[in-house]
């Protein structure tokens, strides 16, 4: 619980800033870029601190796998937001964590009691409900909310599986190294991608230092949720984890002076209750 909400508290910021920096540079520039001095700082943490385990063969496809969903969830999640509306895009997303639970359960034979069971729907629920504003689903007309529809489920899916592998993963081959061979993994891929559709690389000096910021952050909150599957439960990790908006929101209240709607605030107290809930 406790690497749980750190990776939480982490991801939140890490959003806050994302939506700062998307309106400074290009979203895929920053993210090739964040893959890729990730990719460096944990290649040296790893030589001096970590002794790396023996990786079975079977692996290496594996994290091929993955380190592609990992780029085809984040630009599904853009083109989402692109052609759609956030208010449709971001709740549908936002329930990936029902993926990690239903892995939890099925493959690792991880128990949810009803009390546990309670909290991750509540935990859930409330992500859901924090990711959007409902006065704007109100001004929305039906031709609007599809388009972005099939993309969120993608997103979904695609962050849904990665993040339950990674717990998965985790648990045999330590907290450390399956999120760095997916960040080089996610580097290449994406350097691949950028180059083929010509978009341009090279590093944003401009807002380097908040990038900079950006990126280590962002290193800190997969590595607590790796670090949190590892030794503990995804099913209950995942949901903790994956309602980073509770920190956004937050952030954008504090900061930008945006003001919370009232589903927003029930979903608040829905995460604030859920995580009451797992500490029982």
């Amino acid at each position: 619980m406790i690497f749980g909400g750190l990776s939480m508290l982490s991801y939140g910021i890490i959003d806050y800033m994302g939506a700062v920096l998307a309106r400074k540079e290009s979203t895929v520039r920053i993210t090739l870029w964040y893959f890729i001095i990730s990719s460096i700082i944990m290649a040296v943490i790893g030589l001096l601190f970590i002794k790396a385990p023996s990786i079975p063969l079977i692996y290496l496809p594996v994290f091929a796998v993955l380190s592609a969903l990992s780029v085809f969830a984040l630009i599904s999640f853009l083109k989402g937001l692109r052609v759609g509306n956030i208010s449709v895009v971001s709740p549908i997303a936002s329930a990936y964590p029902i993926i990690i639970v239903l892995t939890g359960v099925f493959l690792l034979k991880e128990t949810v009691t009803l009390l546990l069971g309670s909290g991750i729907v509540l935990i859930i629920l409330g992500t859901v409900l924090t990711s959007f504003k409902i006065n704007d689903m109100k001004r929305l007309k039906i031709g609007k909310m599809l388009p972005g529809v099939k993309y969120a489920i993608m997103t979904l899916l695609g962050w849904g599986v990665l993040y339950a592998a990674v717990g998965v993963i985790s648990k045999s081959l330590g907290w450390f190294y399956p999120v760095f061979i997916i960040a080089v993994g996610s580097a290449i891929i994406l350097f691949l991608y950028s180059e083929a559709v010509k978009i341009k690389i090279s590093f944003p000096k401009k807002i380097s230092w908040l990038l900079l910021i950006y990126i280590a952050i962002g290193i800190a909150a997969f590595l607590f949720y790796s670090i949190g599957t590892d030794h503990g439960s995804i099913v209950v990790v995942g949901p903790i984890s994956g309602a980073a908006p509770l920190v956004t929101v937050i952030l954008a209240v504090g900061l930008a002076r945006e003001r919370i709607n009232a589903n927003q605030a029930i979903g608040i107290a829905f995460i604030i209750i859920g995580i009451i809930v797992l500490a029982l």
